[in-house]
């Protein structure tokens, strides 16, 4: 079964003790991309919180 989509739980699972996305986790969200995977973010937070922890090329 190949997987299209990858949903993230942010607190916890996605952001370190930090409240960031390491880099390593970063390199590995791109190359999903780049297979055509869809990632989304999945949390209770407002759209307007989510904006610092988008990825951007």
């Amino acid at each position: 079964m190949e997987y299209k989509l990858i949903a993230f739980d942010m607190e916890g699972t996605l952001l370190n003790s930090n409240k960031q996305i390491s880099k390593k986790t970063q390199e590995a969200i791109a190359r999903a991309v780049a297979y055509n995977k869809i990632v989304i973010l999945n949390t209770g937070r407002n759209s307007a919180e989510l904006e610092k922890y988008l990825l951007k090329e």
